[in-house]
């Protein structure tokens, strides 16, 4: 999970893009390429990742 602190860009999760920017969550499914790009502000994201469970 992604959240934005500050900044705005563009995320791209596997074939989808959304405009992200301050207070935008995102959630990335284990294993999906992902990337920000076209980044126009600053960027400050907050990363939050854990363990599949068994």
């Amino acid at each position: 999970v992604y959240f934005v602190v500050s900044g705005r860009a563009a995320i791209t999760v596997g074939e989808e893009t959304t405009q992200v920017a301050r207070g935008s969550v995102v959630y990335v499914p284990a294993g999906v390429t992902h990337r920000f790009h076209h980044i126009s502000e600053d960027l400050r994201v907050l990363v939050v990742f854990s363990p599949p469970e068994a």
